[in-house]
């Protein structure tokens, strides 16, 4: 019997990513497979955010933060890589952009700035613009982080199969953000809305992957991560010039952020949410897709699933 529980044990101690016996493997039988792709590593924040009122935002933030342990990412996560075959010499490349904690932003609420922190260079020069100490995810730690959360039933991967020029546009993006990360206090090193990730001058993770899909001019899935909310400016803080929005005013307040109001002010930014929506739109068959669906597979026999699209015939 003792050693039937330890062979239990054994089993499920390696089954790393279910299929596959590591992330490596997973790739070099998927998407590796073909010369020039994009994949985004999608972590859904714990429990789905709920953006409607600003108290039931934060409530859903003290669940993800407490009790929901499946990942560390209340707000969850995006990374992304290339596997280029640039004139004929195979590329990999891989970005994450993220942040030792999300303390600098708690600490932003507790300011009083609000809902200013959703506001970022292409949006309003009238409120500030807020970003935190980041800097970029590390890929052995990304690709084990991947296998513990597939085994919780927790992730998605979204590829794109992509011409060489896109994935030529890509690479040399990810290149000089890293490259600046190294040599500036800027790119890697500041997380949040308030920055612009194409001036690298910092981004947070949605930000990051949303610009990949950019340069790769899969603009369409760039916007399907998109969130919008409508938010008055009493819930918009500027502390340094006088203007608070306290945690209670926040909490008391029945403003509903996800109906568009007359003089709300407009706010669009990416969430991991609207990729790992579209994964499993695609995997339940819930709408026809533009790109020709090439592999879809099914990593953990229950709802972790592998996409991957050809972008390069419509």
């Amino acid at each position: 019997m003792k050693s039937f529980l330890v062979l239990l044990l054994f089993i499920f101690s390696v089954s790393a990513l279910a299929k596959f016996s590591t992330y490596e493997e997973f790739a070099l039988s998927t998407f590796r497979q073909y010369d020039n792709t994009l994949t985004i590593h999608v972590i859904p924040a714990p429990d789905r955010l709920e953006w409607t009122k600003p108290r039931w935002l934060l409530w859903s933030l003290l669940k993800n933060d407490y009790w929901f342990p499946k990942t560390t990412s209340s707000l969850g996560h995006v990374t992304g890589e290339i596997n280029c075959n640039l004139n004929g010499e195979k590329v990999h490349n891989f970005i994450g952009q993220t942040s030792p904690d999300l303390d600098g932003f708690r600490t932003y609420v507790h300011m009083g700035y609000g809902f200013s922190i959703l506001n970022s260079p292409n949006q309003y020069k009238d409120l500030p613009l807020l970003t935190t100490v980041g800097l970029l995810d590390d890929y052995k730690k990304a690709t084990e982080r991947y296998a513990r959360l597939v085994n919780k039933d927790h992730m998605g991967f979204l590829s794109f199969k992509i011409s060489e020029e896109a994935c030529q546009n890509i690479n040399d993006f990810m290149t000089e953000y890293q490259t600046k990360t190294k040599e500036t206090k800027l790119a890697g090193n500041r997380y949040g809305f308030g920055a612009d990730p194409f001036k690298f001058e910092g981004a947070g993770c949605a930000p990051m992957v949303q610009s990949l899909l950019l340069k790769g001019g899969i603009d369409d899935y760039a916007r399907f991560m998109e969130q919008t909310v409508y938010v008055s400016d009493k819930l918009l803080g500027d502390p340094p010039n006088g203007k608070k929005v306290g945690v209670l005013d926040l909490l008391f307040s029945d403003e509903d952020i996800s109906v568009e109001k007359k003089e709300a002010r407009v706010f669009r930014f990416p969430d991991p949410q609207g990729l790992y929506d579209r994964i499993m739109g695609i995997v339940h068959s819930k709408f026809v897709d533009d790109y020709p669906v090439l592999e879809k597979k099914n990593l953990n026999d229950k709802n972790v699933w592998y996409v991957l699209l050809d972008t390069t015939q419509q």
